[in-house]
């Protein structure tokens, strides 16, 4: 008995893991990730983005969310 496999869909987005690849950036202490991310980690240590509004973007869609709210607040 052979099992086909489902069709498969590329239109099915991957969700990024923003939260894992900050926690993965601080544990391996890569500073050139760590630079890049330093927005979006010091949005979250002041409270200005929580995980449950990131967690489902990529780094550029929250680096995006953070400048938009900055130019908002401006």
């Amino acid at each position: 008995m052979s099992i086909a496999p489902g069709p498969l869909s590329f239109d099915v987005p991957v969700t990024p893991d923003l939260p894992g690849r900050i926690r993965r950036a601080i544990a391996k202490q890569d500073s050139a990730e760590l630079t890049y991310l330093n927005p979006i980690i010091r949005a979250l240590a002041y409270g200005d983005v929580t995980v449950g509004e990131i967690k489902a973007l990529n780094a550029e869609q929250a680096l995006w969310l953070l400048s938009e709210r900055d130019k908002q607040q401006a």
